[in-house]
């Protein structure tokens, strides 16, 4: 448990700046739905620290190519409730697919566990 004046004063361990996105959706002309991402109000430039997850991850196999799966943990200072896994995270250019949002159970902080495909 920390104190949240404790978790202000960390901004060395909050490195980096994560951008919260959502998707709206739109169909084309031709009948495929194509997604536009756009900033999710305040939810811009929060400080943030990426941590990849060593015990996830690996390869997903597709009929006509394989991927390689990062699993990583965005861990966000300060408390973000409207979080969904509907969401993506970019952090240094990187979009981050949010796999699972976690909030602390005493509203301090919030980690994200995210996936790159690539």
């Amino acid at each position: 448990m920390m104190h949240p004046r404790m978790l202000a004063r960390l901004a060395g361990f909050f490195p980096q700046a994560c951008t919260i996105q959502r998707a709206q959706e739109t169909v084309n002309a031709d009948g495929e739905v194509q997604k536009a991402w756009t900033n999710f109000a305040g939810h811009i430039d929060i400080p943030c620290s990426v941590a990849s997850d060593q015990i996830q991850g690996g390869e997903i196999q597709a009929s006509n190519r394989t991927y390689a799966e990062g699993v990583f943990i965005i861990a966000l200072q300060g408390y973000y409730p409207g979080i969904t896994a509907a969401m993506r995270a970019v952090v240094s250019g990187t979009p981050y697919d949010i796999v699972l949002p976690l909030q602390s159970s005493h509203g301090l902080n919030t980690r994200l566990k995210c996936r790159v495909v690539g």
